[in-house]
């Protein structure tokens, strides 16, 4: 059975082409659904500042692209980006959000374990690889 989204934001004229994947999107409740659906991709990495000007400029969605920026360092708790990006414009209710977040920080966890046994084998992380 096929899911629907029902965007009631604005659609954007262009679409953003997630190359990792091959999927393209056109409206923030997309982008909510992509990245819950896609977090795995984005457990060291958070995505670029082009992801940021397709918020502002084709969604007009500016004060969540200025927000995302300041959580694009690598410093900053990567959790705080994605509770962010989905509390902006009410796609997640809070409890969704919470157990998305919670997924994630499993991935993280997941990663992170699987990379020390890959370490303890080979003496090295260069197996396994981002995607």
């Amino acid at each position: 059975m096929r899911e629907s989204l029902i965007c009631i934001g604005k659609i954007g004229e262009k679409g953003y082409y997630f190359e990792d994947t091959g999927i393209q999107i056109f409206s923030y409740e997309e982008l909510c659904y992509y990245m819950s659906q896609h977090m795995i991709c984005y457990i060291h990495t958070l995505p670029g500042e082009d992801l940021l000007a397709y918020i502002r400029d084709e969604l007009d969605l500016d004060k969540l692209s200025k927000q995302l920026s300041k959580l694009l360092d690598p410093e900053k708790d990567q959790m705080k980006y994605f509770a962010a990006l989905f509390r902006e414009g009410h796609y997640f209710n809070e409890d969704e959000i919470r157990d998305i977040l919670d997924e994630y920080r499993g991935l993280m966890n997941g990663w992170e374990i699987c990379l020390r046994v890959q370490d303890g084998l080979q003496g090295r992380y260069g197996i396994i690889r981002q995607h």
